[in-house]
């Protein structure tokens, strides 16, 4: 496949964000919704086509839930499908990858974090023969010293807290 880079003289790209954050108790939820309408404005043939790799429509949910010493997650990330040229004529299809997410304080300084990104291990692209990595699961120690007097870090030890 041979790439040759096109410019767009002219773009317009019309459309809202939603966004909403509910944080309830031990519950964290987050919401944001794109709806655009992102139109190649240039002079042409390609004048009225949607702009290069840019999706209509795209949601993000995340939801996380605290516990004593722990919080659990999960992030849905979908977008609608896009075409990865100006003239529309090569599709990519639509996506949808959800990622988990969890951690646990140690110690009030030290946590261990687990990330499965990718959970169902789907074959997506966002430009054409760029694939997005497949499930990725990551650990993670992280050290993060205390903060100064009266400053209590997430998920603190209540043990030792002041």
């Amino acid at each position: 496949m041979t790439f040759f880079p096109e410019n767009v003289s002219q773009a317009r790209i019309r459309g809202v964000e939603l966004g909403y954050a509910l944080h309830r108790d031990a519950w964290q939820v987050d919401v944001a919704l794109d709806l655009l309408d992102p139109e190649n404005r240039s002079a042409g043939i390609d004048h009225g086509n949607l702009l290069p790799r840019r999706a209509r429509h795209a949601l993000s949910v995340e939801v996380h839930r605290e516990f004593e010493r722990a919080r659990l997650g999960a992030r849905l990330t979908a977008a609608d499908s896009r075409f990865d040229d100006i003239a529309n004529q090569q599709r990519l299809g639509g996506y949808a990858a959800l990622d988990l997410l969890g951690e646990y304080a140690v110690h009030r300084d030290l946590r261990l974090q687990l990330r499965i990104e990718n959970l169902f291990d789907r074959q997506y692209q966002t430009a054409a023969s760029f694939n997005q990595p497949g499930r990725g699961i990551f650990f993670t120690l992280r050290y993060t010293p205390s903060q100064s007097a009266g400053e209590s870090p997430p998920l603190q030890d209540k043990e030792n807290a002041q």
